[in-house]
């Protein structure tokens, strides 16, 4: 009954899917049409520079068989700027609607589609580190609903037209796929509790995005992740990772649960995960000066994890985290670190290695490699993790920073780059630092005439290479790390020795 009511269902969306075509085919033949405006030269009292729904429609030559735009981001405010007819052969473009991507060359969000009057249906996009707003939300939000309904006009005549065989082979072709997946979604189901039964206790922290609370379950003490109804995808994500792979490693965020819940007729999505209550590295480091066997001790850990998500298993492949900066690493009660938040995660199968060039520009400005600063992104089966690297370095260097080596002064705790970009830089500002001028975070004297914080200098300047390819592997770092860790074991035992010896003369003295 269960499959009948499925394949019934997928019956509708493939009579859909061949409306859409049909309608495609249909359009071709009719006159082409595309929206048609240029902001830069429409006076600012008109109709269509206040509201794009009000630009005009343009006829499109017979060679010009696809529409374009290009919005500008302006004061914050993603804004339409450019919409045509055009024509570009090899062009990727959209059918039905024009996803928006970001082009850093010419700072601009452009997208491309082949349906008439299809650039009237943008796709925004919805990365959160975008920070930025549309004009009309309201406008955006019926474009992602309601443009799949067009060309229900043509629903008769794809009844007629297409044979009953195959709306049959497909019913087939779904009842596979859905057995094929049905151990998948068992899995998730496991993973999945009542939220009615969590006690609230407090707010632990308020983001932009993202709102955590601390709640008691049974007696349990966990955090539960609140994540705003636009970031369903990041959602998705951590749990696929999560679930699909299961990850378990000491030095990774112990995950328990990804449930949905209802606040205010408006679904939310909830990740619930272990609870830290020494919090992240970057709160700790702001409140403490840590000894050079706990800054090691730190660094290991970091590195241990991302060794972990970074080397393949028999039935994990390697996970590159995309957003690795210190407010995303938590401590635990035995001082040591695990890696956390893997909303922009992604799993990298050399096998079926697939690039994202919309997706690409993601993660915390003040921790981008300055391959994605400048837009200059390789695409391997390497680029996610050397990008991984150079942020590992800069959390190395703010455990550096705050370490007491040899009772120096120590400064107050600064995030990296706070000298030149200050609190909250643009990505232009973070661009002209780290690509234009190459600077990177100051690495004083005293640090290198300190053996050990020598040895960690060279390896993070190694790490935040300009050049990835020049980066080393989180393998390769945890391997140097081995024999610091040594080198300090010897250091240290030399040292008690010593202190001994000068015990012994003294109470002999006396």
């Amino acid at each position: 009954m269960v499959l009948s009511i499925n394949c019934s269902k997928f019956g509708c969306m493939f009579l859909l899917l061949i409306s859409r075509v049909f309608a495609y085919s249909v359009n071709r033949t009719q006159t082409h049409k595309c929206r048609d405006a240029n902001i830069a030269v429409e006076s600012q009292s008109s109709l269509c520079y206040k509201d794009e729904s009000k630009c005009d429609e343009e006829i499109c030559d017979i060679e010009m068989s696809q529409c374009q735009a290009i919005y500008r981001n302006i004061s914050g405010k993603l804004r339409h700027w450019f919409f045509s007819c055009f024509h570009h052969g090899d062009q990727e473009c959209g059918t039905d609607t024009c996803p928006l991507h970001y082009v850093p060359s010419h700072d601009l969000w452009y997208c491309c589609c082949t349906t008439s009057l299809c650039n009237t249906r943008i796709y925004y996009p919805l990365e959160p580190t975008l920070n930025i707003l549309t004009e009309n939300a309201s406008t955006t939000i019926a474009a992602h609903k309601n443009f799949t309904t067009e060309g229900s006009n043509y629903l008769i005549l794809v009844y007629i037209l297409v044979p009953l065989s195959v709306v049959i082979v497909m019913i087939g072709l779904f009842a596979c796929i859905k057995w094929k997946y049905k151990k998948k979604e068992d899995i998730l189901l496991v993973y999945e509790r009542d939220s009615s039964k969590y006690e609230y206790l407090n707010i632990i922290h308020q983001g932009q995005f993202t709102k955590l609370w601390l709640v008691q379950h049974q007696d349990q003490k966990m955090v539960v992740k609140l994540l705003l109804p636009t970031l369903q995808n990041l959602w998705t994500n951590e749990r696929e990772i999560f679930v699909k792979y299961n990850l378990k490693h000491r030095n990774i965020i112990k995950f328990l649960a990804a449930e949905t819940e209802n606040i205010n007729n408006k679904l939310h999505y909830l990740l619930v995960v272990d609870y830290y209550e020494k919090g992240s590295l970057v709160d700790y480091l702001k409140k403490n000066v840590i000894t050079v066997q706990q800054m090691l001790k730190f660094i290991f850990s970091i590195v241990r994890g991302l060794v972990y998500l970074h080397m393949p298993e028999s039935k994990k492949p390697r996970i590159a985290h995309r957003d690795l900066k210190s407010a995303n690493i938590l401590i635990t009660n035995d001082l040591e670190c695990v890696i956390c938040d893997f909303g922009l995660a992604i799993a990298v199968d050399k096998n079926n290695f697939q690039t994202c060039f919309d997706k690409a520009q993601v993660g915390t400005k003040r921790y981008m490699a300055p391959e994605i600063l400048d837009g200059a992104i390789v695409f391997n089966s390497e680029s996610y993790f050397l990008m991984d690297i150079y942020s590992t370095a800069l959390i190395i260097w703010e455990l550096v920073s705050r370490c007491n080596y040899e009772s120096e002064v120590i400064k107050h705790y600064q995030p990296p780059y706070f000298d030149q970009v200050g609190e909250n830089p643009s990505i232009w500002q973070m661009k002209d630092c780290v690509v234009d001028r190459n600077v990177r975070p100051p690495i004083p004297l005293e640090w290198r005439n300190n053996t050990i914080l020598n040895m960690i200098c060279i390896t993070m300047e190694e790490c935040w290479d300009r050049d990835p390819e020049a980066r080393v592997s989180a393998n390769c770092i945890h391997e140097r790390l081995l024999a610091i860790k040594d080198q300090t074991s010897t250091e240290i035992a030399l040292h008690m020795q010593e202190e001994t010896v000068k015990t012994l003369l003294l109470g002999h003295n006396l």
